[in-house]
Protein backbone atom coordinates (compact mmCIF):
# COMPACT_ATOMS: atom_id res chain seq x y z
CA UNK A 1 0.00 0.00 0.00
CA UNK A 2 1.60 3.75 -0.94
CA UNK A 3 0.51 5.58 1.90
CA UNK A 4 1.19 9.69 1.67
CA UNK A 5 0.83 12.08 4.50
CA UNK A 6 0.09 15.51 3.38
CA UNK A 7 -0.41 18.30 5.23
CA UNK A 8 0.60 22.01 5.99
CA UNK A 9 3.56 21.56 8.45
CA UNK A 10 6.23 19.72 7.80
CA UNK A 11 6.96 19.04 11.44
CA UNK A 12 3.63 17.44 12.25
CA UNK A 13 3.34 15.31 9.42
CA UNK A 14 7.38 13.82 9.82
CA UNK A 15 5.95 12.75 13.13
CA UNK A 16 3.40 10.74 11.67
CA UNK A 17 5.74 9.44 9.15
CA UNK A 18 7.99 7.83 11.59
CA UNK A 19 4.83 6.85 13.66
CA UNK A 20 3.88 4.70 11.10
CA UNK A 21 7.52 3.45 9.97
CA UNK A 22 8.02 2.58 13.82
CA UNK A 23 5.34 0.75 13.06
CA UNK A 24 6.65 -1.25 10.04
CA UNK A 25 4.74 0.44 7.64
CA UNK A 26 7.86 2.01 5.07
CA UNK A 27 6.25 2.76 2.38
CA UNK A 28 5.26 6.53 3.49
CA UNK A 29 5.84 9.48 1.73
CA UNK A 30 5.82 13.07 3.16
CA UNK A 31 4.21 15.87 1.39
CA UNK A 32 3.97 20.01 2.67
CA UNK A 33 1.08 20.88 0.30
CA UNK A 34 -0.67 24.11 1.33
CA UNK A 35 -4.01 23.93 -0.53
CA UNK A 36 -2.89 21.46 -2.62
CA UNK A 37 -4.53 21.32 -5.97
CA UNK A 38 -5.62 18.20 -7.80
CA UNK A 39 -2.89 19.23 -9.89
CA UNK A 40 -0.30 18.98 -7.02
CA UNK A 41 -1.78 15.29 -6.02
CA UNK A 42 -1.15 14.27 -9.62
CA UNK A 43 1.79 15.49 -9.99
CA UNK A 44 3.43 14.55 -6.74
CA UNK A 45 1.46 11.44 -5.17
CA UNK A 46 0.22 9.44 -8.76
CA UNK A 47 0.29 6.16 -6.85
CA UNK A 48 -1.40 6.67 -3.69
CA UNK A 49 -3.85 4.41 -2.04
CA UNK A 50 -4.20 6.02 1.30
CA UNK A 51 -4.26 9.58 2.08
CA UNK A 52 -3.74 10.59 5.56
CA UNK A 53 -4.80 14.38 5.17
CA UNK A 54 -4.57 17.51 7.51
CA UNK A 55 -7.05 20.17 7.25
CA UNK A 56 -3.80 22.08 6.94
CA UNK A 57 -3.17 20.92 3.75
CA UNK A 58 -6.36 21.60 2.42
CA UNK A 59 -8.82 24.17 1.67
CA UNK A 60 -10.89 21.24 0.92
CA UNK A 61 -10.82 17.51 -0.57
CA UNK A 62 -13.34 17.84 -3.29
CA UNK A 63 -13.79 14.98 -6.27
CA UNK A 64 -11.76 16.56 -8.68
CA UNK A 65 -8.99 15.89 -5.95
CA UNK A 66 -9.77 12.19 -5.43
CA UNK A 67 -9.83 11.68 -9.42
CA UNK A 68 -6.67 12.99 -9.25
CA UNK A 69 -5.82 9.37 -7.51
CA UNK A 70 -7.04 7.09 -9.23
CA UNK A 71 -5.58 4.49 -6.83
CA UNK A 72 -7.19 6.08 -4.01
CA UNK A 73 -8.85 3.67 -1.44
CA UNK A 74 -9.10 5.57 1.71
CA UNK A 75 -8.68 8.85 3.39
CA UNK A 76 -7.77 8.95 6.99
CA UNK A 77 -8.27 12.89 8.25
CA UNK A 78 -6.28 14.31 11.34
CA UNK A 79 -8.53 16.28 12.69
CA UNK A 80 -12.47 15.25 14.35
CA UNK A 81 -14.06 16.79 11.49
CA UNK A 82 -14.75 15.87 7.80
CA UNK A 83 -16.11 18.60 6.99
CA UNK A 84 -13.41 19.73 4.43
CA UNK A 85 -13.87 16.29 2.93
CA UNK A 86 -16.86 15.78 -0.06
CA UNK A 87 -18.08 12.18 1.68
CA UNK A 88 -20.63 12.30 -1.36
CA UNK A 89 -18.00 12.66 -3.87
CA UNK A 90 -15.77 9.37 -1.85
CA UNK A 91 -18.55 7.29 -1.18
CA UNK A 92 -19.60 7.57 -5.23
CA UNK A 93 -15.67 6.84 -5.95
CA UNK A 94 -15.73 3.85 -3.29
CA UNK A 95 -13.37 5.59 -0.95
CA UNK A 96 -13.30 5.04 2.97
CA UNK A 97 -12.86 8.19 5.08
CA UNK A 98 -12.28 8.13 8.52
CA UNK A 99 -11.48 10.70 11.14
CA UNK A 100 -9.28 10.87 14.41
CA UNK A 101 -11.97 10.66 16.74
CA UNK A 102 -10.65 12.49 20.48
CA UNK A 103 -7.66 14.07 18.74
CA UNK A 104 -8.88 17.28 20.81
CA UNK A 105 -10.05 15.51 23.87
CA UNK A 106 -7.27 17.38 25.87
CA UNK A 107 -8.06 20.72 24.53
CA UNK A 108 -11.34 20.15 25.46
CA UNK A 109 -10.56 19.28 28.65
CA UNK A 110 -8.78 22.34 29.30
CA UNK A 111 -11.86 24.81 27.83
CA UNK A 112 -13.87 23.19 30.11
CA UNK A 113 -12.00 23.73 33.19
CA UNK A 114 -11.41 27.83 31.80
CA UNK A 115 -15.00 27.78 31.89
CA UNK A 116 -15.62 26.37 35.12
CA UNK A 117 -12.81 29.28 36.20
CA UNK A 118 -14.65 32.02 34.65
CA UNK A 119 -17.68 31.64 36.22
CA UNK A 120 -16.60 30.82 39.48
CA UNK A 121 -14.60 33.79 39.41
CA UNK A 122 -16.97 35.64 37.31
CA UNK A 123 -14.50 37.02 34.93
CA UNK A 124 -16.61 37.47 31.45
CA UNK A 125 -19.07 39.11 34.03
CA UNK A 126 -16.32 41.74 35.21
CA UNK A 127 -14.57 42.26 31.70
CA UNK A 128 -18.01 42.95 30.37
CA UNK A 129 -18.87 45.17 32.95
CA UNK A 130 -15.71 47.64 32.68
CA UNK A 131 -15.90 47.34 29.08
CA UNK A 132 -19.50 48.92 29.27
CA UNK A 133 -19.63 50.97 31.66
CA UNK A 134 -15.19 51.59 32.34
Amino acid sequence: MKIYILGGTETFIVNIKRVLETSGINDVTALTLLKATPQQLSTHAFDCEILVASPSGFEKITGAHMDALPKLKFISTTSVGTDWIDLAAAKTRGIIVSNEKGVNAESVGEHVFGMILDIAKRITEADRGIREKG
